[in-house]
Order: structure tokens, then C-alpha cells, then sequence
């Protein structure tokens, strides 16, 4: 299906009704259910970091059941991610050289494995493209005190920063996405690009240009599976969102604490806000689908 979709221009950023638009329109256009269908009495889970946590928290306020399972900024991938699916899904003990201090990688409760397995919607954020390798070429996911510069210059000696491809990214979506319908057919995936930047790099080039052709890779590798048309997978455009309001409304990180890598709070609410909008069935509508 073709979407007629023009950029923005002439926004007036005081007017939320315009700016709601817009973003509507212009960036979220047919990425989003044809009517919402989350009721209070859906089960979701939530996978990743920065965007999964706080749509969680922004369902979960409204009274929605939802799990949320962290992945640090510093290693979310989809080979991660894929990782951790075969994990908590079938039980698969982590492989060998899969290295995390994570303890809910490692202390994966009976719980919440029943938990995240009985949802209705998944919500999955992945992060990065440029991945920690071992010597072997064996996906590590942090090799080492890596939130420091001199963390990263001690993981050179024993690992290696690649750029993985669009093709193997790809590949390792799809395994996500069909761990979680064999195991549940019926269930809902939404896809989201974490707009947060990487923390560093040991790489052959900077981390700023590092970031933009990892997250490039990712978002391509995304996009070629949503041109699959898979039944129930969608894609939430919340990069799309934190670059496009940084690059033509305001700042869309760093007024709240300083760090440049944190998205500020009230573009965190703006993208939150249109997801509830576009999935969350209002109460009135809810009240009339429930069953006395």
C-alpha cells in the first residue's frame, strides 16, 4: 500500500495538536494496528532498553499487566536478543563465551519465564549493530568493565568490535521473531530502534560515526523484515521520532540530567503517548469489548 506522506514544515511547536499531527502523519503513518486492540486484561512484554522500559512504565501506569526485561544500552543486539529468547523461551543454558554479569540472564526465574511467555504483545528494542566478538568470532555481550574508556581499551587485547551486516542482522531478527510464534502463533511483535547512541567504541573509526552506520545497518535489516509482511509484526518508529523532534523542535536529549545519551523526559512521554494512542483501546471502548 502507498502512503502520500510530506515532511513537516511550518510546525508550530507550541501547538501539541499540530505536533501530534505531524508526527502521525509524517512519521508514524501505516506503522501502527488498523484500531487499537490493548485492553487492561492483555499480557505484555517488554524487551530491551531505554524505549521498552518506558513504554512499560507507561502501561503499566494505566493499569496494564506487563513485564519488562533489561538490556544494557552496551550489548543490545539482535543476536543478543536472540540469545536471550532461546533462553527464556526453551531453556537454552547460554552459550559458552556468552559473557554477562546480567543477573536476569542468569537467574531467570520459573516465574517470570511464565510470565513472558504467556503475553499476548511482545515489545522488542534493539540497540546496536556493532558487536564485541571473541577470538573464536563468538558473540560476547560485555567483555569487560566496558562504561569506561580505559574499560574498553583493557577488552582489546581479548576481543574485537565488528560491524556485523545487514544481512546477519536480519537473519537474527527473523530467528527472534519465529522463536516467539512457534512458541506462541497467535502472538502480537512490535519492533522498535533505540535511538540512544552507544556509549563508545574500540573501532576504526569514531564512535559518533560508528553509531550512525550501526544504527543504519540495524534499521535496514529491520525494514527489509517488515517488507515480509509478517502476520502481527509491526514496526514503532521511536528513532524516527527522537531524531526527527531533535533535528527540528528541540533537544531531544540531555536537559534532564546532563547526559547527552539520555532521551529527555518529555520526548520519552511524546512517543509514549502516541504508542498508547495507536494500540490501547480507551476505556469506553474497553468496557463495551469486555464481557459482563
Amino acid at each position: 500500500m502507498l502512503y502520500i506522506s510530506g515532511f513537516p514544515k511550518n510546525l508550530d511547536v507550541n501547538n501539541p495538536a499540530r505536533m501530534n499531527l505531524a508526527i502521525t502523519n509524517s512519521i508514524i503513518g501505516l506503522d501502527k494496528p488498523k484500531e487499537p486492540f490493548l485492553t487492561t486484561s492483555s499480557k505484555i512484554a517488554s524487551l530491551g532498553s531505554c524505549f521498552a522500559e518506558e513504554i512499560a512504565n507507561a502501561l503499566k501506569t494505566r493499569g496494564h499487566d506487563i513485564i519488562y526485561f533489561f538490556m544494557s544500552e552496551r550489548w543490545n543486539s539482535a543476536f543478543a536478543v536472540d540469545v536471550f529468547l532461546a533462553h527464556v523461551i526453551d531453556e537454552t543454558p547460554l552459550p559458552s563465551g556468552f559473557i554477562s554479569n546480567i543477573d536476569k540472564l542468569e537467574e531467570m526465574t520459573q516465574e517470570n519465564r511464565e510470565k513472558f511467555r504467556a503475553a499476548d504483545l511482545f515489545i522488542i528494542t534493539f540497540g546496536m549493530s556493532l558487536c564485541w566478538f571473541d577470538a573464536n568470532k563468538q558473540l560476547v555481550v560485555e567483555p569487560g568493565k566496558t562504561h569506561t574508556k580505559e574499560g574498553l581499551a583493557s577488552s582489546v587485547k581479548n576481543f574485537a568490535m565488528i560491524q556485523t551486516s545487514v544481512e546477519q542482522n536480519e537473519e537474527a531478527i527473523l530467528r527472534c521473531i519465529h522463536r516467539i510464534k512457534r512458541f506462541k502463533p497467535n502472538a502480537e511483535i512490535v519492533i522498535t530502534l533505540s535511538p540512544v547512541p552507544m556509549l563508545g567504541t574500540v573501532y576504526e573509526t569514531s564512535v559518533v560515526q560508528a553509531n550512525t552506520v550501526s544504527k543504519a545497518v540495524l534499521r535496514i535489516a529491520i525494514e527489509n523484515v517488515r517488507r515480509k509482511q509478517i502476520d502481527g509484526v509491526r514496526y514503532w518508529p521511536s528513532y524516527e521520532i527522537v531524531n526527527w523532534y531533535g533535528n527540528h523542535v528541540h533537544r531531544s536529549f540531555g536537559d534532564d540530567d546532563r547526559d547527552e545519551r539520555h532521551v529527555r523526559a518529555d520526548v520519552i512521554n511524546l512517543i509514549t503517548d502516541q504508542f498508547v494512542k495507536n494500540y490501547v483501546q480507551p476505556a469506553a471502548a474497553e468496557q463495551t469489548s469486555t464481557p459482563a
